[in-house]
């Protein structure tokens, strides 16, 4: 390859406000000679869950201690590996300012709204401690019902925003990818339902119309081999292979393509027995590989 890693990313700037200048990052792929994705034998596909800034430790709403290493190392994984990855998959949390799982949604007898990782339970809500303020509030009512409790997050990921856009670092990256191998990346917006939390890809925690992302799948069948990373290892990455799994439960042709790179993902604070519980669980139960992203050349 021509160009060298640190013509593509700054590591300095990862989770920053600035970065290296997108245009420059595509003349230097316009440069390269590598053959088109859809000529690869083997089709191998990364599928990134969550990598956006608000994820992201020192500018994120929602950080994660670890991030800015982890996205050093996706990085590194796409640069050594770009003659072989076919496919980029990235997950985006998407979400709006009036959703269930946000303060305003929400109203205490005195008409204030809760901190943020308040948990609300279905009890709260029948004494009065809680009330719904938008929306159905029998949807509100029932999903609690379903849910037993929910948690408020910060408002993160919103539509449009800053925060709700892949980290600079690695999206420019993705676009060296791109224009070398021909082939555009995958983006999947996640998390619009008002009325669910949505932590995997493929379906909203409780949705009575019981939505699956459909595409995904399909997505997911074509190819041979499936690495994974993002954030968090603790949730929306591990839900998001976890429900992968149910949907194709029992076909091991399927499970068996996965592999997880464990440092190219971080736990939230405090939730590190949870991922560590996933990754065991998934390599025991379902024979998914569990890795580290240097270890890997394709």
């Amino acid at each position: 390859m021509k160009t060298r890693y640190e013509q593509i990313v700054d590591v300095n700037k990862i989770a920053a406000m600035e970065g290296k200048d997108l245009q420059e990052v595509i003349r230097l792929a316009q440069q390269e000679d590598f053959k088109p994705a859809l000529d690869d034998g083997k089709r191998v596909l990364l599928l990134l869950i969550d990598a956006q800034n608000d994820f992201m430790q020192d500018i994120g709403s929602l950080p994660v201690s670890g991030s800015k290493g982890d996205v050093q190392r996706i990085t590194d994984f796409i640069y050594r590996n770009n003659h072989a990855v076919s496919r980029i998959m990235c997950t985006q949390d998407t979400h709006f300012y009036a959703q269930i799982f946000h303060p305003c949604w929400w109203v205490d007898p005195d008409g204030k709204n809760p901190d943020p990782y308040t948990t609300i339970k279905y009890e709260d809500y029948q004494n009065g401690t809680w009330m719904p303020v938008y929306g159905d509030i029998a949807k509100s009512e029932d999903y609690l019902k379903h849910m037993a409790s929910i948690t408020i997050w910060p408002y993160h990921c919103l539509d449009g925003s800053f925060g709700g856009q892949i980290e600079g670092e690695l999206s420019k990256m993705i676009y060296f990818w791109s224009v070398t191998r021909r082939m555009r990346p995958i983006i999947v917006p996640k998390g619009n339902n008002p009325y669910s939390e949505m932590f995997g890809v493929i379906k909203a925690e409780y949705d009575p119309t019981n939505y699956i992302n459909e595409p995904v799948l399909r997505a997911i069948e074509m190819y041979d081999e499936i690495y994974v990373a993002g954030e968090a290892g603790s949730h929306c990455l591990p839900i998001s292979v976890q429900q992968i799994i149910d949907h194709f439960a029992g076909r091991t042709e399927i499970t068996s393509k996965f592999t997880i790179l464990e440092d190219c993902t971080s736990p939230v604070q405090g939730c590190e027995n949870i991922q560590r519980d996933f990754f065991n669980n998934f390599n025991s139960k379902y024979g998914i590989r569990i890795a580290k992203a240097a270890d890997i050349q394709l």
